[in-house]
């Protein structure tokens, strides 16, 4: 199973929208579900929308346009108003529309889909994307898991997140290169923990997270490590 300490080593060095589906996978089936669909709802300005979806065939669409794919009432829940991870369970009327779904996830319509988790993800300049994993399975079943892995869903969006964007970026694009774990220290301290509990999480040295911090803050040229978090949210980085 992998943990939220060792998702920077499923994500670290990506440099393809196939990887980062291959990842997703890899990521996606301990947590229970089969289905994922990445996608930029809203695309920044100047900037592209993209939907990446665990579907073999048309994984991978981009488009410049301002036309947005109908959501399901039961994965856009509040998508615009919402920061955290939600269930659909939590917006779903009493008949779930099982093709609709199927349709959204290019899945089978057989699937019956009606198990699903929404992570939404805001960026700069007006920018929001969704990262949805479904599953076939009943929306009880993950009444007992849901507290387990809420943590786990934070950080796989903010990965995906990140890497989906930087390989979007034109090529002259000034935003600073971040390495994985300067990455996660900064989302980390952007969620309000210190280097302390930032290291219990990644499980590495609070000496080791202050040196990251450090490297973080010299790319961004300022002078403290909340710059630097507020720089890297600008820049669409991470996603808090």
């Amino acid at each position: 199973m992998v943990r939220a300490k060792d998702y920077g080593k499923v994500f670290d060095g990506l440099q393809s929208y196939e990887g980062l589906q291959a990842a997703l996978r890899d990521v996606a089936k301990p947590l229970g579900f089969q289905n994922f669909v990445y996608q930029v709802v809203r695309a920044p300005a100047g900037g592209r929308r993209l939907k990446l979806s665990s579907s073999a065939e048309n994984a991978v669409s981009l488009s410049c346009d301002d036309r947005s794919d109908v959501f399901p009432d039961e994965v856009l829940g509040r998508l615009g108003q919402a920061t955290m991870p939600y269930r659909w369970a939590q917006f779903a009327q009493a008949d779930w529309e099982t093709a609709r779904l199927s349709q959204f996830f290019d899945a089978a319509a057989t699937s019956g889909l009606r198990c699903g988790v929404t992570i939404p993800l805001h960026g700069p300049a007006g920018g929001l994307a969704a990262l949805c994993f479904a599953s076939c399975g009943s929306p009880s079943a993950m009444n007992g898991s849901w507290p387990r892995y809420r943590e786990d869903f934070i950080v796989i969006g903010s990965y995906v997140h990140q890497v989906a964007q930087r390989r979007m970026l034109r090529s002259d694009d000034e935003s600073p290169h971040l390495t994985m774990r300067e990455s996660e220290v900064l989302l980390w301290t952007a969620r309000g923990k210190t280097a302390w509990e930032t290291g219990e999480i990644l499980d590495i040295a609070e000496e080791t997270v202050r040196f990251h911090l450090k490297n973080a803050t010299r790319k961004f040229a300022v002078s403290s490590k909340h710059q630097a978090v507020v720089q890297a949210i600008i820049h669409g980085l991470i996603v808090p």
